[in-house]
Protein backbone atom coordinates (compact mmCIF):
# COMPACT_ATOMS: atom_id res chain seq x y z
CA UNK A 1 0.00 0.00 0.00
CA UNK A 2 2.66 2.56 1.06
CA UNK A 3 5.06 1.84 -2.22
CA UNK A 4 1.47 2.19 -4.50
CA UNK A 5 -0.23 5.11 -2.13
CA UNK A 6 -3.57 3.44 -1.71
CA UNK A 7 -4.86 2.20 1.60
CA UNK A 8 -7.88 -0.49 0.97
CA UNK A 9 -8.28 -4.14 1.91
CA UNK A 10 -8.33 -4.54 -1.96
CA UNK A 11 -5.48 -3.26 -4.13
CA UNK A 12 -6.06 -1.72 -7.32
CA UNK A 13 -6.01 -4.65 -9.30
CA UNK A 14 -8.76 -6.49 -7.17
CA UNK A 15 -6.76 -8.57 -5.47
CA UNK A 16 -7.87 -9.07 -1.76
CA UNK A 17 -6.43 -10.86 1.73
CA UNK A 18 -7.74 -14.33 0.12
CA UNK A 19 -5.84 -13.89 -3.22
CA UNK A 20 -3.05 -12.88 -1.22
CA UNK A 21 -2.91 -15.92 0.70
CA UNK A 22 -3.51 -18.00 -2.59
CA UNK A 23 -1.09 -16.46 -4.11
CA UNK A 24 1.76 -17.16 -1.18
CA UNK A 25 0.28 -20.53 -1.04
CA UNK A 26 -0.86 -20.10 2.85
CA UNK A 27 -4.00 -21.79 3.82
CA UNK A 28 -6.09 -21.15 7.01
CA UNK A 29 -8.53 -22.81 8.63
CA UNK A 30 -9.61 -22.02 12.12
CA UNK A 31 -12.08 -24.38 13.23
CA UNK A 32 -15.38 -22.29 13.85
CA UNK A 33 -16.60 -25.10 16.40
CA UNK A 34 -19.84 -26.06 14.52
CA UNK A 35 -17.87 -27.73 11.17
CA UNK A 36 -17.02 -24.41 9.67
CA UNK A 37 -13.75 -23.39 9.06
CA UNK A 38 -12.63 -19.69 9.37
CA UNK A 39 -10.35 -18.79 6.50
CA UNK A 40 -8.62 -15.83 7.77
CA UNK A 41 -9.40 -11.74 8.31
CA UNK A 42 -7.59 -8.83 7.66
CA UNK A 43 -7.71 -5.49 9.55
CA UNK A 44 -5.59 -2.04 8.19
CA UNK A 45 -4.87 0.65 9.48
CA UNK A 46 -3.16 4.06 8.17
CA UNK A 47 -2.00 7.21 10.98
CA UNK A 48 1.06 9.14 11.16
CA UNK A 49 4.11 8.97 13.32
CA UNK A 50 5.77 12.15 14.58
CA UNK A 51 3.15 14.03 12.71
CA UNK A 52 -0.19 16.45 14.90
CA UNK A 53 -3.45 13.66 13.75
CA UNK A 54 -6.87 14.62 15.00
CA UNK A 55 -8.83 11.58 16.06
CA UNK A 56 -12.42 11.24 17.38
CA UNK A 57 -11.17 12.15 21.21
CA UNK A 58 -8.77 14.86 20.04
CA UNK A 59 -5.07 15.59 18.76
CA UNK A 60 -2.54 13.12 19.02
CA UNK A 61 0.97 12.74 17.59
CA UNK A 62 2.73 9.43 18.02
CA UNK A 63 6.73 10.27 19.11
CA UNK A 64 7.34 6.71 20.58
CA UNK A 65 7.03 3.52 18.84
CA UNK A 66 4.95 2.72 22.08
CA UNK A 67 2.37 5.42 21.43
CA UNK A 68 2.19 4.94 17.73
CA UNK A 69 1.16 0.70 18.41
CA UNK A 70 -1.09 1.47 20.98
CA UNK A 71 -2.75 4.53 18.53
CA UNK A 72 -3.12 1.47 16.09
CA UNK A 73 -4.79 -0.88 18.21
CA UNK A 74 -7.02 1.74 19.40
CA UNK A 75 -8.01 2.57 15.87
CA UNK A 76 -8.97 -1.18 15.51
CA UNK A 77 -10.63 -1.40 18.86
CA UNK A 78 -12.54 1.71 18.24
CA UNK A 79 -13.86 0.02 14.71
CA UNK A 80 -16.79 -2.76 15.26
CA UNK A 81 -15.45 -4.72 12.33
CA UNK A 82 -11.90 -4.61 13.26
CA UNK A 83 -12.66 -5.15 17.31
CA UNK A 84 -14.46 -8.35 16.34
CA UNK A 85 -11.37 -9.73 14.16
CA UNK A 86 -8.94 -8.91 17.16
CA UNK A 87 -11.59 -10.44 19.62
CA UNK A 88 -12.34 -13.23 17.56
CA UNK A 89 -11.40 -16.52 20.43
CA UNK A 90 -10.72 -18.74 17.18
CA UNK A 91 -7.72 -17.24 15.34
CA UNK A 92 -4.98 -18.91 16.25
CA UNK A 93 -1.87 -17.02 14.23
CA UNK A 94 -1.42 -13.20 13.93
CA UNK A 95 1.13 -11.63 12.03
CA UNK A 96 1.35 -7.72 11.73
CA UNK A 97 2.89 -5.61 9.11
CA UNK A 98 4.12 -1.91 9.29
CA UNK A 99 5.60 0.33 7.09
CA UNK A 100 6.55 3.87 7.85
CA UNK A 101 7.32 6.17 4.80
CA UNK A 102 10.31 8.70 4.61
CA UNK A 103 7.01 11.50 5.11
CA UNK A 104 5.62 9.74 8.33
CA UNK A 105 2.77 8.05 7.32
CA UNK A 106 2.15 4.56 8.71
CA UNK A 107 0.43 1.59 7.27
CA UNK A 108 -0.50 -1.54 9.55
CA UNK A 109 -2.35 -4.89 8.76
CA UNK A 110 -2.84 -7.24 10.56
CA UNK A 111 -3.70 -10.68 8.97
CA UNK A 112 -4.96 -13.59 10.85
CA UNK A 113 -5.65 -17.47 10.72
Amino acid sequence: MATRNYFSHTSPEGENFADRYDRFDYTCRASAGDGRSLTGGENIAQTWYDVRVTTADGTVRYTTEDELARGIVTQWMNSQGHRENILTPEWRNEGIGIVVTDEGKVYATQNFC
